[in-house]
């Protein structure tokens, strides 16, 4: 009865040890997975780290580089902004400019307007002018052959009376008479050399 108790000691008491034996092997082993687990995760927190700082370096050159780039654009908006503000006041001064221009030119084709109709007024003066002095050519030319006839008849009548007499009334009044024609011929050809003169004068405007 007694050994059968130590017996079943002993198995337990080895039971016991198995069990240990089991669960040193079984820590030893977690403990092996979680050393090697461990190291993974350090080198895959190494690599990470790195991987970071190789980031964060490239990460603040291109911070960098975006700066400048900025930097640069905001130069580039201010020139601008100051280009537009100067096109701006441009643009107004051209417009100023402009509506002076437009007023100029309407004021021009306004004078030309007048200019051209004082240059038609002036054409058809001068188209009068031309046909009253070709009239009055004309009728000087006539009456130059009215009074050389006439002149030539006076001057026979003339020659052959005042042989007889020279106090005869008649040859006075003949006498008289040539001298009206002499008088109106004279009229005539002042009148047609003042047309030609203001003639000369109306085609030297029109020139200018």
């Amino acid at each position: 009865m007694y050994e059968a108790s130590i017996v079943a000691l002993n198995q337990s008491i080895d039971d016991i040890q198995a069990k240990e034996r089991d669960t040193r092997n079984t820590l030893a082993i977690k403990t092996m997975q979680f050393t090697q687990e461990k190291d993974a995760l350090l080198r895959e927190l190494c690599h990470v780290r790195d991987e970071w700082a190789a980031s964060r370096a490239t990460s603040q050159v291109e911070l960098d580089k975006l700066t400048v780039v900025i930097a640069r654009d905001e130069r580039i908006k201010a020139d601008l902004e100051s280009q537009v503000t100067d096109l701006a006041d441009k643009c107004i001064a051209l417009d100023e400019t402009a509506s002076s221009a437009r007023k100029q030119v309407e004021f021009q084709a306004k004078v030309i307007e007048d200019k051209q109709l004082a240059l038609d007024q002036t054409k058809a003066l001068v188209a009068q002018h031309e046909r009253d002095v070709q009239r009055l050519m004309r009728e000087a030319a006539a009456m130059e052959v009215d009074n050389a006839t006439l002149r030539e008849k006076l001057t026979m009548v003339s020659d052959v009376w005042s042989a007889c007499t020279s106090q005869n009334p008649t040859v006075h009044a003949l006498q008289q008479g040539r001298q009206g024609q002499n008088e109106a011929l004279a009229i005539v050809l002042d009148e047609k050399e003042r047309l030609k003169a203001e003639l000369g004068k109306t085609k030297e405007d029109v020139a200018r």
